[in-house]
This record gives C-alpha cells, structure tokens and sequence, in this order.
C-alpha cells in the first residue's frame, strides 16, 4: 500500500531506544580496522498494524456498524 507525502497517519509507540552519544575518543592503535558504530541517539519503533491506525484518510468518514 502506499502513503503520500505529508500524509497524517496513527500508529502506535511499540518500543523507544535512548543511546548515550558520549565522545568515541580517538581509535585504539592495536585494533586499526575496528571501526566504532555510531547509534542514533533517539529511535522509536513504532506499528501501523491494527484496526484504526494507519492513513487517516483511510478512517476518516467511516461509520461505525454495531
């Protein structure tokens, strides 16, 4: 399926990561090919994967059947 840009959608927060971003400090000279890895330093994961979530439009107008 496929969104348009600048389109509002609802999802739901699964798990948020926080990683320090302290200084990685120059390389160790006994390990040259050990490159550091670089985290971001806030990611979210998040889930458009449920009844009521995803494009608005997609829920907007809809009317509710009992």
């Amino acid at each position: 399926m496929y969104f348009d840009n600048h389109e509002t959608v609802r999802f739901r927060v699964e798990r948020e990561e926080w990683h320090d971003q302290a200084p990685i400090g120059p390389p160790d000279p006994e390990k040259p090919d050990e490159i550091p890895v670089k985290l971001s330093p806030y990611s979210i994961t998040a889930s458009m994967a449920d009844a009521g979530l995803g494009p608005c439009l997609w829920w907007d107008g809809e009317e509710v059947q009992e």
